[in-house]
């Protein structure tokens, strides 16, 4: 497998949608998760700070998401009765479990962390990203099979 492969512009661009997308998805499911604890009156600062946190700490696994999710698009062949979407949800919910494992593990002086709800985050942003990368890609290649067949 050669990396020269994998930095051409759609992939990178994958992997910016990984990067701007995923920390937004992750810090939406932790504010639906923490939902009942939240203060009522939230205002623009509090809001912003937790965005500008969410970027901070969960840029570094989504862009090793979308690296994974890039690279291991072709084992979709070993599973056929997945649609692209389908398979994009489910590669990237793992994509994102083992990127957010890896970082963690790294950055925490404990190791992988054990609450189980720590992995809701990747799992439903990588979910996210995932389905809606793969159904860009689907309906790109779709465009592309339609102009291969007229002939333009």
């Amino acid at each position: 497998m050669r990396l020269r492969h994998y930095l051409t512009q759609p992939h990178l661009a994958v992997v910016a949608i990984f990067a701007l997308l995923g920390p937004a998805f992750g810090l939406l499911t932790a504010l639906l998760i923490n939902a009942p604890n939240l203060p009522t009156d939230l205002d623009g600062n509090l809001l912003f700070i937790t965005l500008a946190l969410a970027y901070g700490f969960g840029v570094m696994p989504a862009l090793l998401a979308g690296l994974l999710y890039t690279t291991a698009w072709n084992i979709r062949s070993y599973f056929p009765r997945l649609t692209a979407t389908q398979f994009g949800v489910l590669l990237d919910a793992v994509a994102g479990l083992i990127a957010f494992a890896a970082v963690a593990g790294l950055a925490s002086s404990k190791g992988i962390l054990e609450d189980i709800v720590f992995y809701s985050l990747p799992l439903s942003a990588g979910a996210a990203c995932g389905g809606l990368v793969a159904r860009e890609r689907e309906q790109r290649n779709s465009r592309i099979e339609d102009q291969l067949r007229n002939g333009s």
